[in-house]
């Protein structure tokens, strides 16, 4: 019986020892892959987001651009947070303009294609509000709130 003790006793910890193994290499792994993203995003020109600022934004900007659909930044490359978008399939064709500052933002989304489409802005403080999104032929989305008369 000791035997049988002993036995599950060190198989449990050399079970254990193999566990934490593995989760460590898998954080290591992790993070290296997090790394070369970044690395990779820096050298495409594309912010990456090390730390979000912990307080909320009030409102949205007119534009937003992201390279994942989850981190967002406005035309001056500032962090925005407090939201999250969800995006709607891509139904229609659209294009892009840059206004008088030389910020791009959407033209039009309509017609056919498949490269804009409808999203949904939802803040943190429980307001939404309808929105059209854009994918850039470089992979970036451009999203903007929709404007209504």
């Amino acid at each position: 019986m000791k035997k049988l003790i002993l036995t599950v006793a060190v198989a449990t910890m050399i079970a254990g020892v193999v566990f934490v193994a593995c989760q460590k290499e898998t954080t290591k792994t992790d993070k290296k892959e997090v790394i070369k993203q970044g690395v990779k995003q820096q050298k495409m020109g594309i912010p990456t987001i090390i730390e979000q600022p912990e307080d909320p934004i009030n409102e949205v900007p007119n534009v937003l651009y992201s390279h994942d659909g989850v981190n967002f930044f406005d035309e001056n490359g500032e962090i925005v947070t407090g939201i999250q978008v969800i995006y709607g399939e891509l139904c229609a064709s659209g294009e892009t303009r840059r206004d008088e500052d030389g910020h791009e933002h959407i033209a039009y989304c309509d017609g056919e294609g498949n490269n804009c489409g409808d999203a949904l802005i939802m803040h943190d403080n429980g307001f939404h509000q309808a929105a059209y999104y854009l994918i850039r032929e470089d992979g970036t989305i451009i999203t903007q709130p929709r404007e209504f008369c």
